[in-house]
């Protein structure tokens, strides 16, 4: 298993937020600080990282899928014989123009988002607790789709769950002969 840190290019250091001081801001003693104010809207980062930064099983995933060229059983049948099917997600659409619709929620997500929230959405369009994030990963899922490639990206979100949420999913996209389109997500909560 490898692990690659990857710092800023604008210093190496990672910093950490502090809290936002309106000015005047007059600090009396440790630990007084102004009213915060109202709250920020959420925040959904995506950011592409090269594949060489995915972990060693989504690699593994991804190529996989390149192997086989077309979504099929054997692809299935790989992902649960290395019992990598439970941290994946599926989408598939039931028409061309249809939309994707979940048909596979693994543990990363129903971590998250609670099983109650995965049984309920099972063979549903897919619509994240935020706006934000249906809209961020839907471009994303497009461009696995549409460009035949694998795409993997760090994500980093604030408004689904009461801590921020960061994970990295490796995207493979596929379009059926028939113009079905599908998406298969192998997730790695941080």
């Amino acid at each position: 298993m490898s692990i690659a840190l990857v710092l800023p290019a604008t210093g190496g250091l990672l910093t950490v937020p502090r809290p936002r001081l309106r000015f005047p801001a007059i600090i009396t003693r440790r630990g007084d600080l102004p009213d915060p104010g109202p709250p920020e809207p959420g925040l959904v980062e995506i950011n592409r990282q090269p594949l060489r930064f995915a972990a060693d099983w989504q690699l593994a995933i991804a190529e996989e899928c390149r192997r086989q060229q077309t979504l099929g059983p054997a692809v299935f049948h790989y992902l649960q014989a290395s019992n990598l099917l439970t941290r994946c997600l599926y989408l598939s659409s039931e028409t061309a123009d249809g939309p994707l619709l979940f048909r596979y929620i693994g543990v990363p997500t129903r971590t998250c988002l609670g099983d109650d929230w995965a049984r309920a959405n099972l063979g549903k369009p897919d619509t994240a607790p935020s706006d934000g994030l249906v809209n961020g990963v839907d471009a994303q899922y497009r461009e696995a789709i549409d460009a035949g490639q694998p795409v993997y990206n760090r994500v980093f979100v604030t408004d689904v769950m009461d801590t921020p949420l960061s994970y990295t999913h490796m995207l493979v996209g596929w379009r059926l002969p028939d113009g079905r389109r599908a998406v298969l997500s192998a997730l790695e909560l941080l």
